[in-house]
């Protein structure tokens, strides 16, 4: 499907689109603030009316980032929101953190706890790698995938990926 090229010709769009890409350009810096701006320029499909037919193309063309570099920011700043209620707890000090949480995204509960895990386990210091674990320990591998795990065990559970949550048989 094609995308047809948009213009800002409303104001408020051509200052919004503005605001937004100053906060990429002063941001890389603060992940948070960066994902939320690719957020709303992508949703909104602010890129077309920039010249750019794609997301895609609008942040390789723009900001020299690839599109999976600028959904994985998207995705870290809605950990990080997600977490923001929290209180006493701090947030993720860094896109390598919340990034190890993106699996979860889809069951805040579940990225609380882990992140609230995480932090409790580190006395505050908390790396993406102990993160990783802590996602690991919630979201076990199959039967089946287990290294010496006999075939029969398996029975006909589904397989999940591990990344992406993605399931199935057979």
């Amino acid at each position: 499907m094609a995308q047809e090229s948009i213009l800002l010709t409303r104001p408020a769009d051509r200052q919004r689109f503005a605001e937004l890409e100053q906060v990429i350009e002063r941001g890389l810096g603060t992940f948070v603030d960066v994902g939320r701006a690719l957020l709303e320029i992508q949703a909104r499909r602010l890129y077309l009316g920039a010249g750019h037919r794609t997301f895609a193309d609008y942040v390789a063309k723009r900001w020299d980032l690839s599109a999976s570099h600028a959904y994985r920011q998207i995705e870290a700043s809605k950990v990080v929101d997600i977490l923001s209620p929290i209180g006493e707890i701090p947030l993720p000090s860094n896109e390598a953190q919340a990034r190890e949480l993106t699996p979860l995204v889809n069951d805040p509960e579940a990225v609380r706890a882990v992140w609230s895990e995480a932090v409790q386990d580190g006395h505050g210091r908390v790396t993406a790698r102990a993160i990783k674990a802590h996602v690991a320990a919630r979201r076990p591998l199959p039967a089946r995938a287990v290294k010496g795990a006999h075939p029969d065990v398996a029975g006909d559970a589904p397989t999940v990926c591990p990344s992406c949550g993605h399931s199935w048989t057979g």
